[in-house]
């Protein structure tokens, strides 16, 4: 019902809304945010918004925008980092070019200093995201992924992670599961998170907190506390433009935060599932249309 709901939207007040937490369509106006996000303490991952890649040419052009963001961050001295997309990279296409054009981004990515992130996607490409994975963070240690607490794998696969130096995202996740692969029920999903979280923790690998939840972010702080995690070993991150007070909260706090700023032209199917997945944030950006603060 929301899906249909949101399609129905007038694509001029979707964007209206989604330019509340999207940093326009241009590589330019997605710098000048940055630089404000820097400016007030936070770092900012970068995403080239688009996904699933039909064609090799696409992918290429994907590749070749990720090569100048890179360049823009160190020429510019951005306190940024990337996150992709894999299907935008061609995981499904072919894995083998995929994984060809993968290494390119981080071979450069890694000769600047630079990390990046593989964001996780629908469960169809859980599995080989996370073999891409294993496989790139044998040569990279500039590179992590993300793990979806929806998936009723995703405790088992952050445990098979941990060989090694492991950097990961947990977060609730974005996408419509079936029952048989995941949980449900808001409970059961949160449960599953904070099982995820804390042994990531316990075993001190990197773990990237992405979420928005009020209760979480609580639970969330006493667990770092409880567990003595330095801040090298962690980071908050929210999306540009949401509870930007209470990511302001957690940056007094002494809490690492990195903001999540995607910009790009295929910026409408990513407004709609966000929308999707926080119908508030309908709310929040009509409110903007009237108020920036």
């Amino acid at each position: 019902m929301l899906d249909w709901i949101l399609r129905r939207i007038p694509r001029w007040l979707v964007w209206k809304i989604a330019q509340r937490y999207i940093a326009g369509t241009s590589l330019e106006g997605a710098v000048a945010v940055v630089r404000r996000m820097n400016d007030e303490g936070f770092v900012v991952a970068l995403s080239y918004l688009g996904e699933h890649s039909t064609r090799a040419e696409q992918c290429d052009q994907a590749l070749t925008q990720y090569l100048e963001i890179l360049e823009t961050i160190h020429r510019l001295k951005l306190r940024a980092q990337l996150s992709v997309k894999p299907s935008q990279l061609g995981l499904p296409l072919d894995f083998g070019t995929f994984l060809q054009r993968t290494v390119a981004l981080l071979t450069r990515a890694s000769a600047l200093g630079i990390f990046v992130r593989l964001d996780m996607e629908d469960s169809k490409h859980t599995q080989s995201t996370l073999l891409a994975y294993r496989i790139l963070r044998r040569r990279f240690p500039n590179i992590g992924t993300a793990l979806q607490a929806t998936l009723h794998r995703s405790k088992t696969d952050a445990a098979s992670l941990l060989d090694g130096e492991t950097n990961l995202r947990v977060c609730k996740g974005i996408y419509p599961e079936p029952r048989s692969i995941a949980w449900q029920r808001p409970p059961e999903i949160w449960r599953h998170y904070l099982q995820i979280v804390l042994l990531l923790m316990r075993r001190r690998a990197f773990v990237a907190l992405a979420t928005h939840n009020e209760r979480m972010l609580r639970r969330l702080e006493k667990l770092v506390a409880q567990v003595g995690l330095p801040p090298e070993r962690y980071i908050f991150e929210m999306l540009l433009g949401v509870r930007f007070t209470r990511a302001r909260q957690l940056l007094a706090a002494g809490h690492p935060v990195l903001l999540y700023v995607g910009f790009g032209a295929e910026w409408y199917e990513f407004a709609l599932r966000r929308m999707h997945e926080s119908p508030q944030l309908i709310w929040l950006g009509i409110r903007g249309l009237f108020s920036r603060t």
